[in-house]
């Protein structure tokens, strides 16, 4: 059976360090899990949304700053 998007977007929420690679170098995982280029673009848009918004709310190793805004999401 094929990996699919759906499979990585599944581990991705699992395993930090595979969301990491799968949003920062999407095409090296374009293979395995038969991504199309259009959904490399969409990953790879989504890594620089999220670098951005580590630089503008000041998150640093996924933590908010001293005085930034924290979530708990479990």
């Amino acid at each position: 059976m094929a990996l699919t998007i759906k499979d990585a977007l599944r581990l991705a929420s699992k395993d930090p360090v595979f969301a990491n690679e799968l949003v920062n170098n999407p095409t090296s995982l374009k293979t395995h899990f038969h991504l199309s280029d259009a959904q490399v673009t969409q990953l790879k848009q989504l890594g620089t949304a999220a670098a951005g918004a580590r630089t503008h709310l000041g998150v640093v190793g996924g933590h908010a700053g001293p005085g930034g805004p924290q979530a708990d999401y479990d």
